[in-house]
């Protein structure tokens, strides 16, 4: 690796069972470049790889996730499956997004499956959109099948909107957090199955 990486820190989130050559070779790189790369895990004490059909070498936990502050990294590596099931997971949830559904209640759930930080998901959630709308909104706008008051109204209150969030989900407690997506995912899944029952009966009579 030959860009420098002095100064920076890095989390590399993994549990037991990682394949271990998809950290050993990143948190050599990593280390080589001049970072400081720290093993985070949900567990403490040490974790254990999996090489190739067998058990590989045990690693020493910087951190566990209670203890690791996403503030104090420059970047976060996740290694293996994780990372690719992020990408796809992702991917759907954003062509969901165009239905209608609302992408961080689900964009949380995801990343805490995933075994990171719920407070990676705003981030996450906001770059998502920023490359997701300006896609999803050309038919809608070749169409004219939107609402200017509405659109420009939104446009607005999302500035504000955005760094009140920001701050709001920083200094919110994470099992706050954490229960209130709970309770607006299934508010929504809720909604959107009533909604579905009745467009039923409307096209079905009887």
């Amino acid at each position: 690796m030959h860009t420098s990486l002095k100064g920076k820190k890095v989390a590399i989130l993994a549990t037991d069972g990682f394949e271990q050559s998809e950290l050993a070779e990143p948190l050599k790189a990593l280390e080589e470049a001049g970072a400081t790369a720290h093993i985070v895990s949900p567990k403490a004490g040490a974790i254990k790889g999996w090489k190739h059909t067998e058990w590989g070498d045990s690693f020493a936990v910087d951190a566990t996730l209670d203890e690791a502050d996403p503030q104090h990294y420059d970047a976060l590596v996740l290694p293996g499956a994780r990372l690719a099931a992020g990408v796809a997971g992702n991917f759907a949830l954003g062509a969901l997004m165009t239905a209608g559904v609302g992408l961080y209640a689900p964009c949380m759930i995801l990343v805490s499956l995933l075994g990171m930080s719920p407070a990676a998901a705003f981030p996450i959630m906001m770059g998502s959109c920023a490359l997701l709308m300006p896609v999803g909104s050309v038919r809608f706008i070749a169409r004219g099948a939107y609402d200017l008051r509405a659109t420009l109204g939104l446009t607005l209150a999302g500035v504000p909107g955005v760094l009140v969030a920001a701050f709001l989900v920083r200094s919110l407690p994470l099992d706050a957090v954490r229960w209130l997506v709970v309770g607006v995912a299934t508010y929504t899944a809720t909604t959107m199955l009533v909604a579905a029952r009745h467009d039923s009966r409307d096209t079905h009579p009887g």
